[in-house]
């Protein structure tokens, strides 16, 4: 649907649970800047019309029990098609953790929580609309707590701790690492357990995208 209405915001929805798609599609058609054009509830409907859709804005659910893709997934495929399209992911998680930095390191422009009141989020796409990387404040908190964080404490990975990360990059399970280095499951489990306290983050998938991010590999 091509951008004509002047002064216009349009948004495209992206969430699985019917209550809030409905409520976030009622909150954006009652801004006299901006009109919901389209509402998905699973990512792989959304992927197949959002192109058409051609949307300024898209509010992507980070947790879409519906489909088989996740939000963050589907933020790296669309950021590809839709490369002018700002993604704001919306969620349940307050915490900063590897959601939010997979979120921000697929594209995402921001990311929000779904208890925010209709002024927050309205506020939130006109921010992202007009250039800024909006975030609800106890998420904006957490990432720059985050990112204040001495380098020092991401850089002590041991060079065993690096072999174990390297090998899981490239999707080796478990007992695939403990065979290739010679050392029990155990152990491995132990490895990696020191590595999310150090990365701050809590899955292998995050674990990896941090080492990347930061070039610890």
């Amino acid at each position: 649907m091509p951008n004509t209405k002047l002064n216009s915001i349009y948004v495209s929805i992206v969430e699985d649970i019917d209550r809030f798609r409905d409520i976030f599609k009622f909150i954006i058609d009652g801004a006299e800047d901006m009109k919901c054009i389209s509402a998905y509830a699973d990512c792989e409907s959304a992927l197949i019309n959002l192109p058409e859709d051609n949307p300024d804005i898209i509010l992507m659910d980070i947790d879409l029990g519906s489909g088989k893709m996740s939000g963050i997934e589907a933020v790296k495929i669309l950021k590809e098609k839709l490369p002018k399209t700002e993604i704001l992911m919306l969620t349940v998680h307050k915490d900063f953790n590897d959601y939010i930095f997979q979120s921000l390191s697929a594209g995402a422009s921001g990311y929000l929580t779904k208890d925010i009141s209709p002024e927050e989020l309205l506020a939130g796409i006109r921010q992202t609309y007009y250039g800024g990387a909006s975030m609800s404040p106890e998420i904006a908190k957490k990432v720059v707590q985050a990112f204040q964080k001495p380098k020092n404490e991401i850089n002590t990975l041991t060079e065993q701790e690096k072999r174990i990360l390297t090998l899981a990059a490239a999707d080796k399970v478990d007992k695939e690492i403990a065979g290739i280095l010679s050392i029990s499951h155990e152990t491995v489990r132990f490895h990696f357990k020191n590595i999310y306290d150090k990365l701050h983050v809590h899955s292998k998938h995050g674990a990896v995208s941090k080492a990347i991010k930061d070039n610890l590999l």
